[in-house]
């Protein structure tokens, strides 16, 4: 929920590149005492407009994932993005393993660099678990001596749910079973992966759930198949 005292802007653009002279036209107009970024899409962009309107405030930009995970021939995006991490005033990095790997891949120095971890509210996943109107319908009818394995995020490749889908049609199990909680691009792919392992009827791709608390509570193991993550 957005406090009502936020004025709410809304770009409409399907990329962040895309917003480059409008973020340049509202720092000029809003004069903010600070600028943040949470991606390194839009911290590209915001830096660069901040630094083409003349903007003096603080520029904060945030990384929330481990960038060295495959080795890569470095484009222009690779030296745009490290020369706006390089001049931000401040970087927040998720955890320890991002902030060292935005010292070792962009050459950031490290007294600027703030690790600050994802919150988490026990308190909203405890009152969401209990919702068993959200409990999807196979989970809910499972039955004693079944095994519901439940994974959650965006069907992207880096979230390895190829890897996953291959690995669990090795398991010469019966009633085990595998639900796939997130939205994404691979859709198509994963769908026709498991169409043709023929494991249509014990892997789910169930979507976005704005509740996957309660199936992830009424499971019995979560897998976290990702190629890599900002941990």
């Amino acid at each position: 929920m957005i406090d009502d005292k936020i004025s709410l802007i809304v770009l409409n653009k399907l990329k962040a590149r895309h917003c480059l002279f409008h973020l340049f036209n509202l720092i000029r107009k809003i004069k903010p005492d600070i600028v943040f970024a949470p991606s390194p899409e839009a911290s590209t962009v915001l830096f660069y407009a901040s630094k083409i309107s003349f903007y003096k405030g603080l520029i904060v930009l945030r990384e929330s994932n481990y960038r060295s995970y495959k080795s890569e021939i470095k484009t222009l995006r690779y030296y745009l993005i490290r020369y706006a991490y390089r001049n931000a005033d401040k970087i927040i990095a998720l955890s320890e393993s991002v902030k060292i790997d935005l010292i070792n891949r962009y050459c950031v120095e490290k007294n600027k660099i703030i690790v600050v971890n994802n919150p988490v509210n026990f308190g909203y996943i405890n009152s969401k678990k209990i919702k068993i109107e959200n409990l999807l319908n196979h989970i809910k009818r499972k039955k004693d001596g079944s095994f519901h394995i439940t994974s959650i995020g965006r069907l992207v490749e880096q979230k390895g749910y190829d890897m996953l889908i291959q690995s669990f049609s090795l398991l010469n199990i019966e009633n085990i079973y595998l639900t796939i909680l997130g939205e994404g691009e691979e859709r198509t792919y994963l769908e026709s992966q498991v169409n043709t392992l023929n494991l249509n009827n014990k892997v789910f791709l169930e979507g976005f759930s704005d509740n996957p608390y309660v199936n992830l509570y009424h499971s019995d193991l979560f897998v976290l198949s990702s190629r890599w993550e900002g941990f």
